[in-house]
């Protein structure tokens, strides 16, 4: 089948749009369709408020928070709470916020696993491969799971690699890295077409309840680009990515742009003793910076089981809630620390035997 063919069809299969019928429209019908969108318009604010994750997308004095901005305002903040002042951290716990905890470890087992992907069955092309899961309700909606695995670098190639930013075409006064781009462009169709593939064969009411895209390191990169694509369409199914040690792509003003998308939510995970998230290292000459929220794994000493994790949020600067300098930034060097975490006991880069049960 036609590739854009198949595109309408699934936009069609996840708005349930409907076939125009012939001849003029009656005003009986010109009525239903205004009240139908002025219907959508109020459940989309009612979703934006209680969506599956307790996420919120808050613009508060304009200020623009990634949509993945926890918003559990018992822990974090109070209900009239303002602005974050400056750059804090805080710490999560089971007793506090156990579903956050289990969703970072649950995502954490797919980036895991990616690294069994094989690039003669996976394989999207420039070493990106590419596996889709989905679990359909006992209401017939659809749990879509989208994780990639891509070749990643040594230390030595990261150090070497030239980052360099261009104009992302669809992204106005957005730039993103050449190499991540042009790559990723590369293989976009293909990548679209393998989750198309698995789902096509649904038919309604078998309509996508939310997607999760998940990657570690260079992966993670594409995961952020695919989702942001596919949640611009699908307003409002709900995307969620999940990063784990994923470098920088872009600038701020791309940054903003992914922030904005009011139904994608990116949580990316650091840790302690990685140290890709911190590259491209920023400057005036590369003014990289990540979107979404950080979540970062702190080991704070040798013992078992001594792993903190917190939720980061850094100062507001023009408008833009960046990144903080007080987890994964926090430390400055590129020694010879390990990329592959462990991430919530698992360890990336390399296909685990036997493989591991996954979350319940």
């Amino acid at each position: 089948m036609n590739y854009w063919i198949k595109i309408y069809a699934l936009k069609t299969l996840f708005r349930r749009s409907h076939q125009k019928q012939k001849g003029t429209l009656s005003l009986m019908t010109i009525a239903s369709f205004l009240i139908f969108f002025i219907i959508i318009h109020f459940m989309r604010a009612i979703w934006k408020n209680t969506s599956y994750h307790q996420f919120r997308h808050d613009k508060v004095s304009e200020v623009v928070f990634p949509t993945s901005f926890i918003a559990n305002s018992s822990t974090y903040f109070s209900k009239k709470a303002s602005l974050p002042d400056g750059d804090r951290k805080y710490l999560i716990t089971v007793e506090d916020d156990d579903e956050t905890l289990y969703l970072l470890k649950k995502f954490a087992y797919y980036a895991h696993i990616a690294y069994c992907l094989e690039e003669s069955t996976d394989g999207v092309g420039f070493g990106i491969m590419v596996s889709v899961l989905i679990q359909i309700f006992p209401d017939q909606k659809v749990d879509l799971v989208v994780y990639f695995r891509a070749n990643d670098l040594t230390r030595a190639e990261w150090l070497d690699r030239e980052f360099e930013l261009i104009d992302h075409p669809k992204f106005p006064n957005s730039k993103i890295d050449k190499i991540f781009y042009n790559q990723f462009k590369a293989v976009e169709e293909a990548i679209q077409l393998k989750i198309i593939d698995k789902i096509a064969p649904l038919k309604a009411p078998n309509l996508i309840k939310r997607a999760t895209f998940v990657g570690h390191s260079i992966a993670g990169a594409y995961a952020v680009l695919s989702a942001a694509e596919w949640a611009r369409e699908l307003i409002p199914t709900p995307f969620f990515v999940y990063t784990y040690g994923a470098p920088r792509i872009g600038d701020r003003n791309l940054a903003t742009t992914i922030n904005r998308i009011p139904n994608l939510y990116v949580l990316r995970v650091t840790h302690t003793d990685d140290y890709v998230p911190r590259l491209p290292l920023r400057g005036t000459e590369m003014p990289f910076i990540h979107s979404g929220c950080e979540h970062w794994i702190f080991i704070n000493c040798e013992c078992e089981n001594a792993e903190e994790v917190y939720l980061c949020l850094g100062p507001i600067e023009r408008g833009l809630l960046i990144e903080s300098q007080q987890c994964n930034n926090k430390y400055t060097y590129l020694g010879d620390f390990s990329h592959k975490g462990p991430y919530f006991n698992y360890v990336m880069g390399e296909c685990p035997n036997p493989l591991p049960l996954a979350p319940l």
